[in-house]
């Protein structure tokens, strides 16, 4: 602080010009995804991101009206600006003070559960809820200043907004996988991991079936749904290998539902989601590493499945986890932006 006051006048300009592109370019990223998550929702339900960021419980016809009031306010101000000026302050402080309001019921909402216990704390990341806070909030304020101002498609801030964007993606899959949601309900289902060639199973394997065999334990669900597929040369699939350490875990053989054909996120989703409308579950746990929980979210969305996710407790070396991390940012926007 002392040093930033006392620097040159055109290096605190230069600190502040910085800080207001950055935020121009983050609310823009979250009013395009907003807008963009509305237009995917009419082909692929689950696919609106404003229930994240406003802690919506579902997604209501009115949430849904004031993210698009949002998303256009942001995106398109210059005409609504020459057309009524006056109009457009008032609307986008108004529209600007309920999305900050929402979203700040939502926080409360979430620190109560977690002072509940009603779910947990699984790591560091902040929900989504306090993302949207830190950008609605100063877009709200300089609006009331009109202070706003519709970003301009240049090639820095194209890129900018793409940046913003990621920055998002990667937030949301923190927040998600940062919360335990684990409740009492009718299956845990377990996604595979790797497999080595001698069908030894991998340390994320490992990790995967064992935190579902805890909450087995704890008498949260049942039977277990051990869903994977097979490496190529390796001696045992995923579910055999899964198979094998919940009996070592002391699962009975009877709860345990083997899934030969999880070779993806998508297909294991499939395949409960079929299992629950048969046999009439009504709540399915999942369990997998925390960056993956989001996708998992949004394909059992799609399916009309309801889960709660539980990310594993991680016991084993993952240096592997920083590429896992960037390679699920991309796993994310293309599974949400996939509609046929």
């Amino acid at each position: 602080m002392f040093a930033a006051h006392n620097a040159p006048p055109a290096a605190r300009h230069g600190l502040r010009r910085t800080l207001h592109e950055t935020a121009d370019a983050g609310i823009a990223a979250l009013a395009v995804a907003t807008a963009l998550g509305l237009g995917l929702e009419a082909f692929r339900p689950g696919s609106a991101l404003h229930p994240h960021f406003l802690a919506s419980v579902g997604s209501s016809a009115l949430d849904a009206t004031l993210a698009a009031a949002f998303a256009a306010l942001v995106l398109v101000p210059g005409p609504l600006r020459v057309l009524a000026p006056r109009s457009l302050r008032a609307a986008s402080v108004v529209t600007g003070a309920l999305v900050a309001s929402l979203a700040a019921v939502g926080l409360a909402r979430h620190v109560a559960a977690l002072a509940a216990g009603t779910v947990r704390a699984a790591g560091w990341a902040p929900p989504a809820t306090v993302v949207a806070l830190l950008l609605v909030v100063p877009w709200t304020v300089a609006a009331a200043r009109e202070r706003t101002r519709a970003p301009r498609a240049t090639t820095g801030r194209v890129a900018g907004v793409l940046a913003a964007g990621t920055a998002l993606v990667l937030a949301l899959i923190a927040s998600v996988g940062a919360t335990d949601w684990r409740a009492p309900g009718d299956a845990i289902l377990v996604l595979g991991s790797k497999v080595h060639p001698d069908g030894t199973p991998s340390g994320s394997l490992l990790d995967r079936t064992r935190t579902a065999c805890a909450l087995w334990k704890e008498g949260l669900a049942p039977r277990l749904v051990l869903s994977g597929g097979r490496d190529p040369g390796a001696v045992a699939s995923e579910p055999e290998a899964m198979r094998r350490i919940a009996l070592d875990e002391g699962v009975p053989e009877d709860a345990l539902v083997l899934d030969e054909t999880g070779v993806d996120t998508a297909a294991s989703v499939r395949f409960t989601a079929k299992l629950a409308r048969e046999r009439g579950w009504s709540r399915v746990l999942v369990v997998s590493h925390d960056y993956h929980l989001a996708r998992v979210r949004l394909l059992a969305s799609r399916e009309a499945l309801v889960v709660r996710t539980v990310p594993a407790r991680e016991t084993c070396p993952s240096g592997w986890k920083g590429y896992a991390v960037v390679r699920e940012v991309a796993a994310y926007l293309a599974a949400w932006a996939v509609t046929g």
